[in-house]
Formats: C-alpha cells, sequence, structure tokens
C-alpha cells in the first residue's frame, strides 16, 4: 500500500474519532473497544489457523476467503456509533428529535451513524483509498450492505431487527 492511501486511511479514521461526542457510553473510548474486539475475533476466527492445526478447525463463515466482509466488519465497528447523541431512540423520538423525524422513528442513532461513515469515506479527498480498497463497483455496493446490515443490528431495541438477526 502507497503512502497516500496509508495518510487517507489514518485521516478518514481520525475524523471518525473525531465525531464521537463525549458521552459517558457511545464515545471514542467505546469505538475503540468494538473494532479492537473485532479485531481479535477475526484474529481467532480466521487469521490463527495454526492455533486449530491439532483440533478441529473454527468456522469462519466463509470469512477467511472474504476480504470485503472482514472490511466491512471494521469499518462497521469503526462507525457504528459515531456522532451517538448519548440518548435513546426511543426517547429520540418521543422528542420529534430532527433525526427521528428523518429516520421515521427506525434505528435512528444507528442510521444517522451509517450516513456519517458513509459522507465521509465518499468526500473526494478519500477517492484513492476507495479506488484501491473498492477496485469494482460491485465490492464497494456489497461492502456498503454488509456495512448497513452490521449496524443495524446493533440496534437491540428494534424487534423487527433482532428477529431478523435470530432468524439468520
Amino acid at each position: 500500500l502507497d503512502d497516500n492511501f496509508v495518510t487517507q486511511l489514518t485521516e478518514f479514521v481520525k475524523r471518525i474519532l473525531g465525531g464521537y461526542k463525549d458521552v459517558p457510553y457511545h464515545n471514542r473510548e467505546h469505538a475503540y473497544h468494538v473494532v479492537i474486539s473485532t479485531n481479535k475475533l477475526i484474529d481467532l476466527m480466521v487469521i490463527r489457523q495454526n492455533a486449530w492445526s491439532k483440533k478441529k478447525p473454527p468456522v469462519t463463515f466463509g470469512l477467511r476467503n472474504d476480504p470485503t466482509a472482514l472490511l466491512a466488519l471494521l469499518f462497521a465497528s469503526l462507525i457504528h456509533d459515531v456522532e451517538h447523541q448519548g440518548i435513546p431512540n426511543r426517547q429520540l423520538a418521543v422528542e420529534d428529535d430532527r433525526l427521528a423525524i428523518l429516520y421515521n422513528d427506525q434505528s435512528i442513532a444507528e442510521n444517522w451513524s451509517i450516513y456519517i461513515g458513509f459522507s465521509e469515506l465518499l468526500q473526494d479527498e478519500f477517492q484513492h483509498l476507495r479506488t484501491v480498497l473498492f477496485p469494482e463497483k460491485e465490492e464497494y455496493q456489497r461492502f456498503r450492505k454488509l456495512v448497513v446490515n452490521l449496524v443495524l443490528c446493533t440496534d437491540i431495541a428494534s424487534p423487527e431487527r433482532s428477529q431478523l438477526v435470530k432468524s439468520k
């Protein structure tokens, strides 16, 4: 990876982390813990094949051969609560918050975080980053769909989303 890619990736991560608010839970520290935990899970499931040599190898659900899905997991972990106000979706809906109106009371904070994450990624200054990560448009479209689903699954108060996740 060239220096321009590394510079753009670093700047993107800084911007996302800068979007986390100083709230009691859904803050920068929480994002850090989720990203590190996701990375560790990927490491245990996918990368450390030798650790399982004498045992049955772990089920990886196809992730070992799917770099787009691995990137989606890490990206979703990074952005999943960016700009979270520290207020539950239910309260945002009760108060007719502008985001509740925008997202029709559905996974309000999660939808906003998705918007912020992709709005930043699609800035002109991250063109090289996107070109390297997604040489084909179909890869980006699949990545986006995965990230949207992953972040929306973090809305544990949504009975519809919880049922969908359980069914899968």
